[in-house]
């Protein structure tokens, strides 16, 4: 073996093997962290609790196999193939093919997305009611053919067109309600000489996946703080990237921090003029020290248990992606653009911007921050004509204040692509009345004082939304506690604006025209 083919198996080894840490019990910490269970610390704030588990979804674990026998898997299998191996009458690829697990990887991934947690019911995926399309690439070692040594084919580029051609399949298991692909998750990345733009053969794949309408949750690596960009497949400008964070063995968020492996951003600069591809990663999620499902190498696996896997991205990854199947069951009519958008605007912020004219909460760490799969779902639920949303219309509540018997928000709104032409908040089932953004501002500070007299005790919501050219931003919304008391008779109005008050935004600074670019995303939302 060359040193060449040397030092790219060893880099596929790397980005697909996690890095080890120290043995915990986490994946039952994993998911209710991420706001999809219930738990002591956030119900009722959690996606199952309102209603959603992935029912109707399929998910695509593309990867190392997955073992289908695990207890906390079983029953979920609706069809795949086995790329791994050339296409012959014992590996056929009309979407009939079982492929099973030598490796582990896959199996652990698809536990962390859909497991049942079978028997126990402890080590439970983010989304335990979707069901599973089996896309084997890896073998044993790790690596998929077209990796390292070998290259007598790609494995890896024959997968991303067999998800492409079958995305749309009636699975025979599937009792038409599970069918086609409607989630992919991939932990994994191929060396392609150095850091990738997006534009490498991988990364194109999987942007075609997106625009046919897959959702493609991807790895970010396991380079750390000094990695050059991210390899192939993770730099796809389409794809949900995502980075992993270490919950230090906690539901609680408040004490979680980036994992020292995770790969950070921006990704390399294409030279399309568009600084927003370039912000990757996108979210994070829980990634470090995870125990989830035990593979079979040789046999029946319906006596598998649960057992440490280690750290990595590649367990950050099934977590979203299982989230985005919670989405999905809450709104099917998502687009892939409109599922990472929600992402990013409902993330739990992280970190300073590190790149403040373009976006004012982006950090290179996290992205946009640690996903919430309760503001996910929240988000999704709200919209009725995915036709009327433009995902370059942002805008946040980012402070509620009590004073005086009045209600105090503030926040941000801005377009990426233009202008804001209204904004407008409410509280509750309240009306939607117009607030004034600061035109001086480069992210649209705004404040408006709500007259909440009379306003009961308990918990209260306020809605932000803005509109440009006959098309409506996502809805943000912030909730607000009000003990009982402090509020007296009366109604909720709008009173007017208030520029910048009780903004503290680090990325309210020169503003260099980002916002505004000829060229138009790859593809509309």
């Amino acid at each position: 073996m060359g040193a060449k083919h040397l030092a790219a198996l060893l880099l596929a080894l790397a980005m697909l093997v996690p890095e080890l840490g120290i043995v915990a019990f986490a994946s039952d910490i994993a998911t209710p962290s991420a706001k999809a269970k219930q738990s002591a610390e956030y119900s009722p704030h959690s996606a199952w609790e309102l209603g959603y588990t992935g029912k109707g979804v399929a998910l695509c674990i593309m990867d190392t196999g997955i073992d289908n026998q695990h207890p906390s898997l079983v029953g979920k299998w609706l069809g795949g193939a086995d790329i791994s191996k050339p296409q012959t009458p014992w590996w056929p690829r009309d979407g009939s093919f079982d492929a099973d697990d030598t490796n582990g990887h896959g199996t652990t991934c698809a536990g962390i997305s859909t497991g049942t947690g079978a028997p126990e019911m402890k080590y439970q995926g983010t989304a335990p009611d979707a069901r599973l399309v089996d896309l084997r690439i890896g073998t044993k070692v790790g690596y998929a053919p077209g990796e390292g040594p070998f290259s007598f084919y790609d494995a890896s580029l024959q997968a991303e067109a067999w998800a492409l051609a079958h995305k749309d399949d009636d699975w025979p298991s599937g009792g038409g309600e599970y069918k086609g692909i409607d989630v992919l998750s991939l932990s994994w990345g191929v060396d392609v000489g150095g850091s990738s733009d997006g534009s490498d053969a991988y990364s194109a794949g999987l942007d075609k996946l997106v625009d046919a309408g897959v959702i493609c949750v991807v790895a970010a690596g396991n380079d750390g703080p000094a990695n050059d960009g991210f390899t192939g497949m993770g730099a796809a400008s389409n794809v949900i990237t995502i980075g992993a964070t270490d919950d230090l063995d906690t539901i609680d968020r408040s004490d979680d921090i980036i994992a020292s492996y995770s790969s950070r951003g921006p990704r390399k600069d294409n030279g399309d003029d568009d600084p927003y591809n370039e912000l990757k990663p996108d979210v994070s999620a829980s990634g470090t020290h995870i125990n989830q499902a035990e593979f079979d190498q040789v046999g029946d696996g319906s006596g598998n248990g649960y057992g440490s896997r280690g750290s990595g991205t590649s367990y950050a990854t099934p977590l979203v992606a299982g989230v985005c199947a919670l989405m999905l069951q809450a709104n099917h009519n998502i687009t892939p653009y409109i599922a990472k958008e929600i992402l990013r605007m409902t993330s739990e912020r992280r970190g300073n911007a590190s790149e403040p004219e373009t976006d004012p909460f982006w950090n290179r760490d996290f992205g946009w921050g640690i996903v919430d799969a309760y503001l996910a779902c929240r988000m999704t639920e709200r919209i009725k004509d995915v036709s009327a949303v433009d995902i370059d219309l942002q805008c946040f509540v980012t402070n509620v204040t009590v004073k005086d018997g009045k209600v105090v928000a503030s926040g941000l709104t801005w377009n990426r692509r233009g202008d804001v032409e209204k904004t407008e908040i409410k509280m509750d089932n309240g009306s939607w009345m117009k607030v004034v953004p600061s035109k001086s501002s480069p992210f649209g500070n705004w404040s408006a004082q709500l007259d909440a007299t009379g306003l009961s005790a308990g918990n209260h919501t306020i809605y932000i939304r803005s509109w440009a050219g006959g098309k409506t931003s996502l809805i943000s919304e912030k909730e607000l506690a009000s003990p009982a008391g402090i509020f007296a008779k009366g109604g909720v109005v709008v009173s007017g604006a208030m520029w910048g008050a009780g903004i503290a935004v680090a990325a309210v600074v020169a503003f260099a025209g980002y916002r505004y670019y000829k060229k138009k995303r790859t593809a509309a939302s």
